[in-house]
């Protein structure tokens, strides 16, 4: 017997992987439209940091910082443009949150977590408006209540 005899030949059917290829870039791309409908308005990103990197992140992603410092959001308002991410950073020893409305207003973001010294809170405004916040813990200080208007 030859050795060209012994060797085991494997066909493997080229219309069972292509199929299976096919249902995986369908199904991946399925909820990639489904995860950028649902976050069309406004995307919240707790604990996140501001984007960097590369030559054009900039022109990707524009940022706006407010820090959290003895009891005061400043800058106290922010004017930014459809699409950027405000990062909010607490600088303080004291725990404190970002939180939508003004205590009377209908929320338009969910609350952050309590925010301890040196964690961020990140919202990406897509929708122009006004949005009004507040820590909510401190809701009775004037300076703990700022402002993001977000123009086209």
């Amino acid at each position: 017997m030859s050795l060209s005899s012994q060797r085991a030949v494997t066909h493997t059917s080229p219309t069972v992987s292509t199929r299976r290829r096919g249902r995986i870039v369908a199904g991946a791309t399925f909820a990639l439209i489904v995860a950028s409908v649902l976050l069309s308005a406004v995307s919240i990103v707790p604990g996140a940091r501001a984007a960097s990197g590369g030559r054009n992140a900039a022109a990707r992603t524009a940022t706006a910082q407010v820090h959290i410092k003895d009891f005061t959001f400043t800058p106290h308002m922010v004017r930014v443009k459809a699409g950027t991410t405000v990062v909010w950073t607490n600088l303080d020893t004291v725990d404190h949150t970002v939180t939508s409305g003004n205590n009377s207003d209908a929320h338009k973001w969910r609350t952050s977590q309590l925010l301890s010294q040196g964690q961020h809170f990140a919202i990406t405004f897509r929708t122009p408006g006004t949005y009004p916040y507040y820590c909510k813990p401190h809701y009775f200080n004037a300076n703990m209540h700022g402002i993001v208007i977000v123009t086209r």
